[in-house]
């Protein structure tokens, strides 16, 4: 995360901010893009709700998000009835 990407996120009114944390979310035709969220271990469930109604206004069909997996993200995300699955990322030194 660089200040430049927090810039455009709110030049492009991408970024959801509640008192339960704050999202970079991307909109499209039909779904809401997420690749940064902000919020505590308590607040999480609160803030996911805060995104379903953000996308709900934005008139999304289907919401993506990518977060490192974490006991605390894994329940809140089952808990907001999202699907989840695991994905590695690989990397190595060059």
């Amino acid at each position: 995360m660089r200040v430049e990407d927090l810039e455009r996120a709110i030049a492009n009114q991408n970024l959801l901010q509640s008192p339960a944390g704050w999202i970079i979310a991307e909109s499209g035709e039909a779904s809401v893009n997420v690749d940064f969220m902000a919020t505590a271990p308590r607040d999480a469930l609160r803030m996911l709700e805060a995104l379903i109604d953000w996308s709900v206004a934005k008139d999304a069909k289907l919401i993506d998000i990518k977060l490192p997996a974490s006991p605390w993200t894994g329940e809140a995300l089952k808990r907001s009835n999202f699907k989840t699955k695991e994905i590695a990322v690989l990397s190595r030194p060059v």
